[in-house]
């Protein structure tokens, strides 16, 4: 079961709407409403950094480009790695994170792992009533957007405008997968059919390094949560998780080679 945490169902902020945004601007931070102000302010001022606790007004518009605006340009003041921008960053996407946090564990309390189906048909009480005698486990899972363009770029802006804290510097799935780890749900990626030779040169996309740093992320701590699951007495639990995330032979040999290859970043 897609459990829809933003736009399009995925875990996301709305950076890129299509009213006022065109591929492959850089997308808008969504940080100026009453509730994130008021958060933001908080963060800065516990950390005696008040001047902090305002969003980047730097960063241009929805189609801006990288290079045109200070916050995601190198070398500039109060840019994307600066500490300023470093904090505000990770405010961002751990908001996101946190939210998405929530969202998962209300689902888990309303179906509590059980998936209930519903038919408009004579025998529609008959089913639920064998479903819920039987409980039928159900596996959830979060959309987390393929930000693609710009990519190829230092700050990776539309990816932080989306509230994924990637760059050249830091991979930003990590912590998504974490999260998704300790709520036992899964983490279900776009944009794995795309090839870089369909790509405009003017999105510096990187489409495949993106789906290969992502699924690399999710291996590695797939393999590491085995090998903790071997010290744990929750047998029941751990077989139950081992049966969902079994890796095979050709999983095996493609983590490996991205190992190699220096594709994964954490």
């Amino acid at each position: 079961m897609f459990i829809g945490a933003g736009p399009s169902g995925e875990l996301r902020y709305p950076a890129y709407q299509l009213d006022k945004w065109t591929f492959p601007g850089v997308g808008a931070f969504q940080a100026f409403d009453n509730y994130m102000l008021a958060q933001l302010k908080a963060q800065a001022t516990s950390i005696s950094k008040p001047e902090w606790g305002y969003p980047p007004t730097n960063a241009g518009g929805y189609n801006s480009k990288p290079e045109d605006t200070q916050f995601f340009s190198n070398n500039q003041q109060n840019n994307w790695n600066s500490e300023y921008g470093q904090f505000f960053l990770d405010f961002y996407s751990s908001s996101l994170i946190a939210h998405g946090e929530r969202i998962f564990n209300a689902a888990n309390t309303i179906f509590d792992g059980y998936l209930f189906f519903f038919f408009s048909s004579k025998f529609s009480l008959f089913i639920l009533f064998y479903l819920f005698i039987n409980s039928y486990p159900v596996s959830m899972s979060f959309k987390i957007s393929g930000v693609h363009w710009l990519y190829n770029t230092d700050s990776h802006a539309a990816e932080l405008t989306a509230g994924y804290y990637n760059t050249a510097q830091r991979d930003g799935y990590g912590p998504i997968s974490r999260m998704l780890l300790s709520v036992n749900g899964s983490f279900d990626f776009t944009c794995l059919e795309m090839r870089n030779s369909e790509q405009t040169e003017s999105a510096r996309s990187n489409p495949e390094q993106l789906v290969a740093q992502t699924r690399g992320v999710i291996y590695i701590l797939i393999l590491i949560f085995k090998f903790f699951l071997k010290f744990t007495f929750f047998e029941k639990k751990k077989n139950r998780v081992l049966n969902l995330i079994q890796l095979n032979i050709v999983e095996k040999m493609l983590l490996q080679d991205m190992i190699q290859q220096h594709m994964i970043k954490l």
